[in-house]
């Protein structure tokens, strides 16, 4: 079940829940059915409808049909997925870690992130005569704005791999322009997300190609996740965990079938493109981008507070211990066991 919520709507339930506990919205801790199934409504609230959503609407029905009352709302950006999250209309809620890290900063300890969502999609893309990140200096390097998340990934990319290379940085906005100048041959590389990365690979074979992915030279960045309701989480323990549990078995279970996640691709996601959903799917797979063993650590969530940190985008550093609440993971692991990644 999912529901479109417009951002009016989210607003409105914001403004009426400041003026109440998050708790008052829910049953009372410890509600469950015959089975022991907790009975709370859940609500998981995300941004977007896309192959990266279809693993967390499979996870649902698998819950659903466990006997939880959980439904999706899918929002109008990542702003209002966390803001929903903090005042307790979402008990669970996904968007960039970098907004979820802002909203943790405007009201601190009323949610943490449990579990990554996808991991970092953004690559690099270049004309082929570019054979490593050294060709560039001096070259142009098409960004969306000085102060982009992506732009941070790429001045970090050649900071670390060859410091000393000084590229010119256009700034040229959406990604569709840059792409378009990237196959015109006005600049010579430019990041790109992974929807985008396939269309220039489409479109453009023999004159661009992959230099590098930033899910492999970062791979401590974390750039979306999915965070609780912290008042949530310590009232129904269970029932986070077994959110958990079930987005982890769906994250595997479409890394060794590609035949179901093209299934559950077309279940909830028709729009898709058809003619390249083969080749988009195996991209996800063969990137190793779905986060089989939950991928969040307090190590990897220090790299990535710092990393936004440096880039401008959150004002003050938060401890990684404020950010997250691991136990709810390390639980589903348990239960789980880790798999080879």
């Amino acid at each position: 079940m999912r529901t479109r919520v417009s951002l009016v709507g989210v607003v409105v339930g914001i403004l009426m829940l400041t003026s109440c506990s998050a708790a008052s919205s829910s049953p009372s801790a410890g509600s469950s059915d015959a089975a022991g199934v907790d009975t709370v409504k859940m609500i998981y609230g995300h941004s977007s409808i896309g192959i990266n959503t279809v693993a967390a609407e499979a996870a649902m029905a698998d819950l659903r049909e466990q006997g939880y009352n959980i439904e999706g709302a899918v929002l109008d950006s990542s702003e209002l997925s966390a803001e929903g999250t903090a005042n307790g209309q979402f008990a669970f809620g996904s968007g960039g870690n970098s907004t979820i890290l802002v909203a943790m900063q405007a009201a601190p300890g009323t949610q943490k992130l449990i579990v990554d969502g996808l991991k970092n999609e953004w690559s690099l893309y270049s004309r082929t005569e570019v054979n490593a990140c050294a060709d560039l200096d001096g070259k142009n390097v098409g960004i969306f704005s000085e102060g982009g998340v992506s732009t941070a990934m790429v001045k970090n990319y050649f900071a670390i791999n060859c410091p000393g290379v000084n590229p010119t940085y256009l700034v040229l906005g959406d990604s569709q322009t840059r792409a378009a100048a990237l196959l015109g041959g006005q600049i010579d590389a430019t990041p790109v997300e992974l929807s985008d990365a396939l269309n220039l690979e489409a479109t453009g074979a023999g004159k661009v190609h992959l230099l590098t992915s930033f899910a492999e030279t970062l791979p401590d960045l974390k750039t979306g996740s999915i965070a609780a309701n912290v008042t949530f989480m310590k009232e129904h323990p269970e029932a986070t965990t077994a959110f958990i549990t079930a987005l982890l078995k769906q994250y595997r279970k479409i890394t060794s079938d590609r035949a179901y996640f093209k299934e559950i691709t077309l279940k909830y996601y028709p729009d898709v493109d058809k003619d390249t959903l083969d080749e988009t799917l195996a991209a996800y797979v063969d990137r190793k981008l779905f986060p089989v063993n939950g991928g969040l650590s307090l190590d990897n969530l220090e790299f990535t507070i710092d990393f936004f940190a440096k880039a401008g985008v959150i004002k003050d550093k938060i401890k990684p211990e404020e950010a997250t609440d691991l136990s709810y993971l390390d639980a589903a692991l348990k239960e789980l066991g880790t798999v080879d990644e």
